[in-house]
């Protein structure tokens, strides 16, 4: 059970930061324009 949660609270971290880089690239690329 406790890994359950362990590989979950790892992918809501990972999901995070691809979130983040994803809406950082958005972003950037309208400053561009």
């Amino acid at each position: 059970m406790n890994i359950l949660i362990t590989i979950f609270a790892q992918s809501q971290k990972l999901a995070k930061k691809i979130y983040v880089i994803l809406e950082t690239q958005k972003v950037s690329h309208s400053l561009q324009k």
